[in-house]
């Protein structure tokens, strides 16, 4: 009996814990402090360790600065950043933005926050806001 009642308790601890984590991503919020990165350093975490950072970074909050080199639009419509790195096969960081900020455009320095979504080739962040947005 009592085994099941601590069982069940930390069932409850656990769902408690995890669902107050601090992190809403669908609305792309978090109380959480972002891991900070400059969008070079990030993407030469991927080039050494690619399968362990997806896993690592799998929809922390992350901060990048960088400078955009296109601004783009997602199968959605959402507005997507696409950040320069000095990656050699010409892989970079495309943040899709929650909001239509079009006050940016090619060759403008940003910081953004997201959440990490995947990497594919590209990083990509999701839910994303410029830095003065938030």
């Amino acid at each position: 009996m009592n085994k099941n009642l601590l069982l069940n308790l930390s069932y409850v601890v656990f769902f408690v814990g995890f669902t107050s984590c601090g992190n809403d991503i669908e609305k792309g919020t978090s109380t959480v402090k972002p891991l900070k990165f400059t969008a070079n350093a990030l993407m030469k975490k991927f080039e050494k360790n690619a399968a362990k950072y997806d896993t690592v970074y799998a929809q922390k909050a992350i901060q990048i600065k960088g400078e955009i080199i296109e601004v783009d639009a997602s199968s959605l419509g959402n507005t997507v950043f696409v950040l320069k790195t000095k990656n050699k096969d010409g892989a970079c960081i495309k943040c899709e933005m929650l909001n239509d900020d079009m006050q940016y455009e090619p060759g403008d320095k940003v910081c953004v926050k997201g959440f990490f979504k995947e990497f594919e080739f590209h990083v990509f962040l999701d839910k994303c806001l410029t830095c003065s947005s938030t």
